[in-house]
């Protein structure tokens, strides 16, 4: 099964990113030391591996333990140009899989979030509310939207399969 993994190392002065889609441990792990070099050289880069899966063709997920962070994917931003306004759910906010729960206001009409999972709402991106164009300036870091803890941990583990098949339906 192929996996897109983002491999991220960013400073002040060199941002640099490197996209790997990989099957095979062999190249992730050339991956891995390429980067273990490069923070050797310059030590105050950061490091960070998540997983992307991939949701109603437009949306990002990642899940660590019990919690998922949302985003819009590079295709999903797409024929904009501008991001004016984000509606996010509020924290404390109780969400429902596959149902709206906040809307981007677009230079090409409002762009509907949905949740993929039943859960609370326990952190949304303050940084994309004050500044929309985030989203579009860095869609798969620092424009993530906001973070659910599913009710369930089952939820979690079937999610990839699930958003697979949303997926396909969705296609």
């Amino acid at each position: 099964m192929v996996k897109d993994k983002i491999f991220h190392c960013s400073s002040a002065l060199i941002p640099v990113d490197f996209i790997c889609i990989t099957n095979s441990k062999n190249i992730l792990k050339r991956a891995n030391i390429l980067l273990f070099f490069i923070l050797d050289q310059f030590a105050f880069l950061e490091f960070k591996v998540d997983e992307f899966i991939k949701y109603m063709d437009y949306m990002w997920v990642t899940a660590e333990d019990n919690i998922i962070t949302l985003g819009i994917n590079e295709e999903g931003l797409e024929g904009f140009d501008e991001v004016e306004r984000a509606s996010l759910p509020e924290e404390n906010t109780e969400v429902t899989t596959d149902d709206v729960c906040g809307e981007l206001e677009t230079d090409q009409g409002p762009f509907n979030l949905y949740s993929p999972i039943d859960g609370m709402v326990i952190e949304i991106n303050e940084a994309v509310i004050q500044n929309p164009q985030i989203i579009i300036d860095d869609p798969l870091g620092d424009g993530w939207l906001f973070r659910i803890e599913a009710n369930n941990s089952e939820q979690i583990e079937e999610l990839p399969d699930r958003l697979k098949q949303i997926d396909e339906e969705f296609e």
